[in-house]
């Protein structure tokens, strides 16, 4: 027999298909009813039937009952009252005689059916296991947008997710379940690389960091999503502008102790709100490396303060901050020999500009009309081998009160600490450090006001030979001294 759902070949009498499952029809015999079991008419006499004697009619038998039926000859006899079954066939229910039905001939059901068959169920299973996997999933990237905003060179990425998302994932989530976007951004987060400084044409990388098994254990949503690369455009262009080119930045001192000094030359009106710090700018050595980075007087930083000066200036700076290496360091200058008339001139101009400050009062009707600069006396510290360099001046004041004029010679310094020389025989110093003359030196002047001449007190001393005394031998027992002070 064969299935009829399949076409499988199977044994006969099977209830279900063996490769389908399909219930099979079975074959049953017709319907049909037994006849009556019917005494046969006695005869007229009481000859033997078959050579059995007649044992009354019916009417004489116990409780109206009809005898049976004797068997009739070339007939099976029953086995208590069953026809036993034949082969193959049902057998009879008790009291029935045997009916076999003629055997139906079935038609194989084709192969080629069963097989198209067995690809549609495939399918749809497949696709009731598909839609059922989509219902409760999302994709992540049908609801970003990346624009860029600012200002070429210094444009920013904005990473948007549409508020629909978190609607969308709401009706996805399971019975009973609810959360809000607030906390699905703790699960849902990403980074942009690069973040800032970007420009037309860049490519930027949105990486997403998203705890999807926890959602998808929790909420029942299963949030699908990929790394994306944008490419940068949009951005306004403005003029660029390179703010360490209008600086200068010089270290000092001696090897182990320099210091990092920055001036701004610029003259442009940017750079009147701008400043420039460096990160170390003490303690410094050979070799070193400063970043200095490039600030807004008003606290604006980075991306802030390039995208403030593009919107008041018109330009963008090409870089905020710039990594300088320490050199030009040296050594404590120990003989007055390695201070020469060429190495010298700056801390010099410092020094008569000290002076003509110091010795000039207009009020009192003194002005100085010569400044002689007369050598250096280099002190040396025993123990620290740190220095104080004196720069030696004879000055001439000029006095004058009610006519009469006056003037004087005399013998000031301004004294420098810590002053250096590098391999390139250069001084440097920090000329913010100096010490001014204290020494008071009274001078009686030729000016006369009634009985009385005027005196005047200038800082210095009458002679260098008391100049000499004060700075030099006062401080032997410390310091080892050099001179190239002459008369």
């Amino acid at each position: 027999m064969f299935c009829e759902n399949c076409g499988t070949k199977l044994e006969d009498g099977a209830v279900f298909c063996t490769n389908c499952g399909a219930k099979l029809a079975q074959d049953v015999a017709p319907d049909f009813k037994p006849e009556e079991n019917v005494a046969p008419e006695a005869p007229a006499t009481d000859a033997p039937v078959n050579g059995a004697p007649v044992a009354g009619d019916a009417t004489n038998n116990a409780a109206g009952q009809v005898p049976p039926v004797p068997p009739v000859q070339g007939q099976v006899p029953p086995m208590q009252g069953q026809v036993p079954p034949m082969q193959g066939q049902v057998p009879p229910m008790q009291g029935q005689p045997m009916y076999q039905a003629a055997p139906q001939q079935k038609k194989p059901f084709p192969v080629k059916l069963a097989v198209i068959g067995g690809v549609v169920l495939a399918a749809l299973i497949v696709l009731i296991v598909f839609v059922k996997m989509q219902s409760g999933s999302i994709n992540l990237n049908k609801y970003v947008t990346v624009d860029f905003e600012g200002y070429d060179t210094v444009g920013k990425a904005v990473v948007t997710i549409d508020p629909e998302f978190y609607d969308d994932f709401q009706d996805k989530a399971k019975k009973g379940s609810y959360v809000d976007e607030w906390t699905l951004q703790d699960y849902i987060t990403y980074t942009t690389d690069p973040e800032a400084n970007l420009s037309n044409g860049d490519e930027v990388s949105v990486k997403w960091d998203v705890n999807a098994k926890y959602l998808k254990k929790k909420y029942g949503v299963n949030v699908k999503y990929k790394d994306s690369t944008y490419k940068v455009k949009d951005l306004e262009e403005v003029d660029l502008f390179s703010p360490f080119d209008n600086i200068e930045v010089v270290f000092t001192g001696i090897d182990g102790n320099g210091q990092c000094e920055i001036t701004v030359t610029g003259k442009d009106a940017v750079y009147k709100q701008l400043e420039f710090r460096a990160d170390n700018s003490y303690d410094l050595s050979e070799g070193d490396e400063v970043v200095i980075t490039m600030q807004s007087k008003d606290y604006l930083y980075d991306q802030e303060l390039s995208e403030w000066i593009a919107d008041k200036y018109g330009v963008v700076p090409d870089m905020t901050e710039k990594t300088y290496t320490v050199e030009g360091l040296g050594n404590y200058v120990t003989e007055a020999s390695q201070i020469t008339e060429e190495n010298i001139q700056d801390i010099k101009k410092h020094a008569e500009d000290v002076l003509t400050q110091e010795y000039n009062d207009s009020s009192e009707g003194i002005s100085l009309t010569e400044s002689v600069f007369k050598g250096v006396y280099v002190l040396t510290e025993k123990t620290s081998g740190e220095n104080k360099v004196y720069l030696v001046y004879q000055l001439t004041n000029q006095f004058e009160d009610e006519g009469q004029t006056d003037s004087c010679t005399y013998y000031t310094y301004v004294e420098y600490d810590d002053v250096v020389i590098n391999p390139a025989g250069e001084l440097s110093t920090n000329l913010s450090y100096y010490n001014k003359c204290y020494n008071s030196y009274r001078y009686t002047s030729s000016i006369e006001s009634g009985w009385w001449a005027n005196a005047y007190y200038l800082y210095g001393y009458e002679t260098l030979e008391e100049l000499n005394d004060d700075v030099v031998t006062g401080n032997l027992a410390n310091y080892n001294a050099d001179s190239s002070v002459t008369e």
